[in-house]
This record gives structure tokens, C-alpha cells and sequence, in this order.
């Protein structure tokens, strides 16, 4: 005999939905996943099987912006409709209008017809993932009025502690928010970013001693003219200020200079166009630009800029014209 059906999930989806719908801020969708083996021209393949309301589901994720072909909206028009990945339906030599078999992991098996095909560059997705309308899966898993996820999208991304906190406590069920599922990407991400700044930092710092050292040459090859300007008046804050500066003016000049070679670089090396194919798909670098980076940079290049003339400067002030005119060092 068979073993009992499994029916594990959410047995009330509705009435769980309004429960979050009365509190929670942001968009949501249910959904059912399971097992099934997808078959057309005899060659079979495994994959995970979503039912989705695709009205609710769009608010949710962004699968639309990686339809290649069709929509998932066609799956609220097509009762048996299938959305899968172009690398699937690549290696089943299946497209939109074809009609395929899938059999869920209870030998239950139900046709359906492909109306769209995505491609989101990460090979597990495009060779594993399918969609079709909630009701469908149910009806295919066996599992009715039953679902085994709540995805929400939140106005605010930085209450999803707070949220998944709450609604596992009302709901019983267990909730994981986008911080928590990715606790490893983001610890990643933090030592990436740790490593960049402190790169970042040690650049300035050496362009800082660049600049430090080009004024404090000026400020030894003009060692006459200082006596000079002194000798006729000149106070040591005026002498102080054009050497501020002038470093303020090379950092400046060196600020716009680097924005717009590091511009021009980086729009170059992101048409650069290569094939590097692993779990996930890349085919350009991914490089992003933000007028803030820059504006971060040009800040940093004059504070450091400032910083350096003004030490040269007050040594400028400090010399005595009678000492340079004789010929003291």
C-alpha cells in the first residue's frame, strides 16, 4: 500500500493571510512547492514546482524582469499554464505552446502547457524551477486549500526582523526574514566591503603624501620669494593661506582628473562582454554607479589635500626673510 499522504503546510491560507494583511505593511503572496519530474519527447527532468497567484506574486518578486518569452500574467488565463526556465526547456528542446507532462512525487500526473519561459542567470533556477497556477499544484501535489509559504515584501526592509518575529509568534509557523537567510552572503559582504574601504583609505592616504611632498618642495624652491613677501609686510596667515591653496587646488584639479578617468574606466570594463558560467550565469562585469562614490571620493581627496598643503604652509610662515636672505637653512 501507499503511504499516507503527506499534508503538512498551511492548512488555512486565507484566514492566515488576513490574520498579516491586518498589520503588516508591504505586499504579500502564498505559494506551494513541491517535487515533480517533468517528461516531453520522452527525456525527463526534476524540478520544484511552484503554485502561484500571479497577480500577488508579481507585487512580490521580480520574475517578470526575467521573462524571456511570454508573461507570468498568461498563467491567470491558462488553468494548466507552465512558466519555466529557458535553460530547462533548452535541454527538454521544449517552447511556449508545447505541452508537457509532469508527475509529482505521489505518481499523480498532469498535463500542461508552457506559456512563458525566464532566464534569471542562476543555473539552479533556470534548470530547476517551474511555476503554474496555485490551484493546479494543489490539485497535482494532492495537497487542497494547502500551501507551505507566505512571501512578503515589505515597504520597509528593515523590519523584517521585527515581522518574522511576530508572525511566527501569531502564526505558529516558522519565519525567516531576508537578513536571517542570508546571514552568510551578509557576513560576506561586510568583510568585502571592509577590505574596500581600507584599500580605498590607504590610497587616499598615499595621494595625501603626494600632495604633502609636491608643496613642500614649492615651498623649498620658493624660499626666497616667501623671505620677499614677508620682508614687505606680508603676515604669516596670507603666506599660511596660498599655500592652503594651492594644495587645495591640486587636490581639486586631481579630484575631477580621477572622477572622470575612473568614469571613463569603468563604463569601458562594463562593456566588456565574456561568457563565465558556474551557479550563476555572468556575462558582464557587474559594476555599479553611484554619484555618491564620487562625490565620497572628491570630499576625501580635498580633506586630505587641505590637510597636506597646511603642513608645508606653516612651515612656510615660521621662516624668518633675514635667515633666507643670508643664505640659512
Amino acid at each position: 500500500m501507499r503511504p499516507k499522504e503527506d499534508l503538512r503546510g498551511i492548512r488555512n491560507p486565507t484566514e492566515a493571510l488576513a490574520s498579516l494583511r491586518d498589520w503588516v505593511n508591504g505586499s504579500m503572496t502564498q505559494r506551494l512547492s513541491g517535487q515533480a519530474v517533468l517528461r516531453y519527447s520522452g527525456q525527463d527532468i526534476g524540478l520544484t514546482l511552484t503554485g502561484v497567484v500571479p497577480r500577488d506574486e508579481l507585487d512580490v518578486s521580480k520574475i517578470e524582469d526575467d521573462m524571456r518569452q511570454g508573461s507570468l500574467k498568461d498563467l491567470e488565463v491558462t488553468s494548466n499554464g507552465l512558466v519555466l526556465g529557458r535553460k530547462a526547456a533548452q535541454r527538454l528542446g521544449a517552447d511556449v505552446g508545447d505541452t508537457v507532462t509532469l508527475t509529482s512525487a505521489n505518481g499523480v500526473a498532469k498535463m500542461f502547457k508552457i506559456v512563458g519561459l525566464f532566464h534569471t542567470g542562476i543555473t539552479a533556477s533556470d534548470e530547476g524551477f517551474a511555476y503554474a497556477p496555485l490551484k493546479a499544484v494543489q490539485i497535482l501535489l494532492e495537497k487542497p486549500d494547502i500551501i507551505n509559504s507566505i512571501s512578503i515584501r515589505l515597504s520597509d526592509i528593515g523590519e523584517a526582523n521585527d515581522v518574522a518575529s511576530r508572525a511566527e509568534r501569531q502564526l505558529g509557523y516558522k519565519a525567516v526574514s531576508w537578513e536571517e537567510a542570508n546571514e552568510g552572503l551578509m557576513e560576506a559582504f561586510f568583510v568585502r566591503n571592509v577590505i574596500m574601504y581600507t584599500v580605498v583609505g590607504a590610497i587616499l592616504v598615499v595621494a595625501g603624501f603626494g600632495i604633502f611632498n609636491i608643496v613642500s618642495t614649492i615651498v623649498h624652491e620658493k624660499a626666497k620669494d616667501i623671505a620677499i613677501l614677508k620682508s614687505l609686510g606680508f603676515p604669516e596667515t596670507d603666506i599660511q593661506q596660498i599655500f592652503v591653496l594651492e594644495g587645495l587646488v591640486i587636490g581639486v584639479l586631481g579630484a575631477i582628473a580621477g572622477s572622470v578617468l575612473g568614469f571613463g574606466l569603468s563604463s569601458y570594463l562594463a562593456t566588456v562582454k565574456f561568457e563565465l558560467t558556474t551557479d550563476v550565469e555572468v556575462t558582464r562585469l557587474p559594476i555599479y554607479f553611484s554619484v555618491l562614490h564620487y562625490v565620497i571620493a572628491c570630499l576625501l581627496a580635498l580633506f586630505s589635500s587641505a590637510i597636506a598643503g597646511l603642513i608645508p604652509a606653516r612651515k612656510a610662515a615660521r621662516l624668518n626673510p633675514v635667515d633666507i636672505i643670508r643664505g640659512a637653512t
